[in-house]
């Protein structure tokens, strides 16, 4: 039996970290969840997940400084990092590219987006 992909949706937004959160479930991934960097640092280095859905939105640090220290980590370096964000233009997606996300999705994420995704990828 192999073990269920891991992932970590990282969303300040209650309900936004919930709906995901639902989506990865139906899925057949193990979500887990934080609402503030602290407490996904904590679950990243605790169990580095297969992927992370990040909001790029956050208080006191953004997503794009999460992006960049979480590359510098060797323990995250197999880990797809997925942006959250409201912006979709060419150059927002140049910008998380950049800062070392592997992918852009915009919000609000469908079922459809997130399964196209997730399993052309892992």
């Amino acid at each position: 039996m192999t073990a269920m992909l891991q992932a970590l949706v990282v969303d300040d937004d209650k309900s936004s970290q919930r709906a995901l959160a639902a989506l990865v479930a139906e899925l057949g991934f193990a979500p887990q969840t934080a609402g503030s960097l602290r407490e996904a640092r904590g679950r990243l280095l605790a169990e580095p997940p297969d992927v992370v859905l990040l909001d790029l939105g956050m208080p006191l640090m953004d997503g794009f400084e999460v992006a960049s220290r979480m590359r510098a980590d060797r323990l995250l370096e197999d880990t797809m990092l997925v942006a959250l964000t409201g912006w979709g233009q060419p150059e927002h997606r140049r910008a998380t590219a950049e800062a070392g996300f592997d992918r852009h999705l915009v919000k609000p994420v469908g079922l459809g987006d997130l399964r196209a995704l997730l399993t052309l990828e892992l």
